[in-house]
């Protein structure tokens, strides 16, 4: 899934090294408003997680040279009548502010609507975080 300056791709295997330096560069940048991976085990959970039937993850990718950014991904997707799954993401330090999770979200949105046919998704935010809070409000805004 591509949009203008951003990928969305599975994760896999090969992904740990270079994801696990972006998850440490960017502790101080996370203060507890999420917990990526920072270590090789940690990383093999996740990606365990990530392989998961009621999960659909993606790392963030930039166009230009390929670069993780971060993540975005659906969890405990319910396919009956309710049709629905909660919504994470991350990004990294150095790529905050400069509009990659707003093109990931959107791409994700068109994907679990239309693709996935989920009714509805709730975003998994802390109440403190105001840039997360401000995402989502923006893509409601756009997708109404």
């Amino acid at each position: 899934m591509r949009g203008q300056r951003i990928f969305l791709r599975y994760p896999i295997k090969r992904d740990l090294s270079e994801f696990i330096a972006l998850n440490r560069a960017g502790r101080h940048f996370y203060r507890g408003l999420a917990s990526p991976p920072t270590e090789a085990e940690a990383f093999g959970k996740f990606l365990h997680r990530c392989r998961r039937t009621d999960s659909e993850c993606f790392f963030i990718c930039r166009i230009e040279d390929g670069a993780i950014a971060g993540f975005i991904g659906l969890s405990q997707i319910f396919h009956g009548a309710f049709q629905s799954g909660y919504l994470g993401y991350y990004i990294g330090a150095q790529y905050a502010h400069q509009g990659f999770m707003t093109e990931a979200l959107q791409i994700l949105l068109r994907y679990a609507f239309h693709d996935l046919k989920l009714h509805r998704l709730e975003a998994n935010i802390q109440p403190a975080n105001v840039s997360s809070l401000a995402l989502v409000k923006r893509a409601a805004a756009v997708n109404g």
